[in-house]
């Protein structure tokens, strides 16, 4: 989100999701932030990007 120009919309969809809202509600709850917080603001880009990390060191862990 933070890294590209796309509109959450279009970026929505890319990743499967039917509905804006629903991206946006799921978004918040796995990230804790909005797709728009992450745009406006460097630092909750840094956030997310530090959550992703997270998330996939934990199910990288599962899997091996």
């Amino acid at each position: 989100m933070a890294r590209t120009r796309g509109r959450s919309g279009g970026i929505a969809f890319d990743v499967g999701f039917g509905d804006l809202s629903y991206f946006n509600r799921t978004f918040r709850r796995r990230f804790g932030l909005t797709p728009s917080q992450v745009r406006r603001s460097p630092e909750q880009a840094g956030r997310l990007q530090a959550a992703i990390a997270d998330a996939t060191a934990g199910s990288d862990a599962r899997s091996a």
